[in-house]
Order: structure tokens, then C-alpha cells, then sequence
């Protein structure tokens, strides 16, 4: 608990708030890179963040392998482990979690049941762990 404001205190920022800041890169962090090369990662390929090298580079899985990457070419994806989603097809209201990366392609949750989606195919919710929201429909009950 943050004694000062009277709520829990969090260790990590939430999903949506994650820095895209080359210093505020971590490990776990999942990113692109802005480059494309057949050899390391297709366009649109997310990777995960293994380490921080201390010769400015970070150490990522992409499908395709392990590589040392420039920080300042990575960028951060707005999908992380435990953000909300939901599919982009219209006829899908169905909410899930991303729960980790599986060879470049998103494990997720809905319904209790664990599928694997490609970044394109997903939607960011417009609401996130941690933030506050107002019902505004009512039900009978």
C-alpha cells in the first residue's frame, strides 16, 4: 500500500502506460524492431527484451533466434504481458488478456481458454488494468 495516497502500490507501470524510452526498456519488455531483415525479424514481428548488454545493445528472442540489438532501434509494443484485448473483427466483443509470446505471435485469454493471435489481428481495449470506470448501463438486478 502507498501510505501516502491510500492505494496499492505498483512495481511496474500497467500495460498501457509502459515508456517508450530507450533507458525505461526492460527485461520481459515485448518490442519491435524498426529495422527488417529475414535474417532477425519480419515487419511486424514482436520480440522479447532477454537482457540489457552494457555495450548500449539488448539481447532479443525473436522466432527466428537471439540477437543484439541497438536499444535506440527497438521500439516498445503497446501489447504486454497482462494488457486487454480484443479481436478486430467486428463481430467479436469478446475481451481477453495477453498472457505471454509464443513465437512472435501473442497467447492470450478468453474465455478461459488460451489461443494464439498475431499483433494484427488484435485491438488494444480502451480500458486497462488498474483504471477506473463507470458502468453506464443498469440491469433488473
Amino acid at each position: 500500500w502507498n501510505l501516502l495516497l491510500g492505494a496499492p502500490a505498483f512495481s511496474a507501470m500497467p500495460p498501457h502506460l509502459e515508456s517508450d524510452d530507450v533507458d525505461d526498456i526492460k527485461q520481459g519488455t515485448y518490442v519491435y524492431w524498426m529495422k527488417v531483415s529475414e535474417d532477425v525479424a519480419e515487419r511486424g514481428e514482436l520480440g522479447e527484451v532477454l537482457r540489457a548488454d552494457d555495450d548500449g545493445k539488448m539481447k532479443i528472442s525473436f522466432p527466428k533466434g537471439n540477437f543484439s540489438i541497438k536499444a535506440y532501434e527497438l521500439n516498445v509494443s503497446n501489447f504486454q504481458k497482462g494488457t486487454f484485448v480484443h479481436y478486430t473483427s467486428a463481430n467479436s466483443d469478446l475481451i481477453g488478456e495477453i498472457k505471454e509470446l509464443d513465437n512472435g505471435k501473442l497467447q492470450v485469454e478468453m474465455e478461459g481458454k488460451q489461443k494464439i493471435v498475431h499483433p494484427k489481428n488484435l485491438i488494444r481495449c480502451d480500458f486497462q488494468p488498474g483504471d477506473l470506470v463507470f458502468w453506464t448501463n443498469s440491469d433488473e438486478d
